[in-house]
């Protein structure tokens, strides 16, 4: 009857350290990696520039080039999935585009969408969604029967949605 016992506080255990590992450690580890590759990019091109981390739903980074803001988003997409946005707040990850629902939603970039903080410097170019690590496609309903492949130069209401491995063709551009 110990073993049992055992065994299962070595269960309950492992799920916790999981949790935590994905919870927190993973998205801390995801946010600084791409605040170190954005380090190197401008320290390369651009010397009057700022990186900081943000402790917010709304952005995870706050870079600042020539005292124009920018609000950054990482957002956790397996590399073998697709994104499709149908509408301004959802999002969904899929791997079919015929599978589109609600359970596979992107509920991370909702507060970045409806400009839940007050910034008074927010415009149209001034947020950015990070994709980590890269995804299969990214896809952006026109209406109930046309697609379009979203690319860096495309505005997706008032985001612009970079893959992580082609961050310095959008950094070279602000």
């Amino acid at each position: 009857m110990l073993a049992f016992y055992i065994i299962l506080a070595l269960i309950i255990f492992l799920v916790v350290v999981a949790y935590v590992l994905n919870a927190i450690y993973l998205p801390r580890k995801r946010i600084e990696k791409t605040q170190h590759q954005i380090h190197l990019l401008l320290d390369q091109e651009e010397s009057n520039f700022s990186l900081e981390t943000l402790n917010s739903k709304f952005a995870d980074l706050k870079l600042t080039i020539n005292d124009k803001d920018y609000f950054i988003k990482v957002i956790k997409v397996s590399e073998r999935k697709s994104i499709v946005i149908t509408n301004k707040t959802t999002w969904i990850e899929t791997e079919r585009t015929g599978s589109l629902t609600i359970k596979n939603r992107i509920t991370s970039i909702v507060p970045l969408l409806q400009n839940k903080i007050d910034f008074d410097s927010i415009t149209q170019f001034n947020k950015i969604a990070i994709i980590y690590p890269d995804a299969n496609k990214i896809l952006k309903y026109i209406n109930e029967n046309e697609m379009v492949f979203v690319t860096e130069k495309t505005d997706v209401y008032g985001v612009r949605i970079v893959r992580f491995n082609k961050l310095d063709q959008i950094l070279n551009c602000l």
